[in-house]
């Protein structure tokens, strides 16, 4: 995969483009990659970027994954934002049993006591 800084992506546009056309190329911004550039032509589908956020926030939801790691694969920045999403894909939130909100009442409550 060829690679461009962006000042070099701004100056040798055309040269950009040929390269895209055979193959991925990634613009460098500040040392790092910020984006891709390529051939729609030869690209398959891009996965259902919903779907996907469906199964990463389900497979929080359900334990099988921490907030951390469900935040930084869903792209999220706030957890708001995956709350969001999940009312957006009609994915209900867990709920505690109420044996264990009372637990945690409890507890609370003997912490604020002590």
């Amino acid at each position: 995969m060829k690679t461009f800084t962006a000042t070099q992506a701004k100056q040798n546009f055309g040269e950009l483009l040929d390269n895209a056309r055979i193959d991925d190329v990634t613009i460098l911004k500040n040392g790092h990659p910020f984006v891709v550039v390529s051939n729609a032509n030869q690209k398959a589908a891009l996965p259902d970027v919903w779907k996907a956020k469906k199964i990463i926030i389900q497979s929080y939801f359900e334990g099988n994954i921490s907030r951390a790691i469900a935040l930084k694969q869903g792209g999220y920045k706030l957890y708001r934002e995956l709350l969001e999403d999940a009312w957006r894909l009609g994915i209900t939130m867990p709920r505690l049993d109420d044996n264990e909100i009372q637990r945690m009442s409890d507890t609370m409550s003997h912490i604020f006591n002590s």
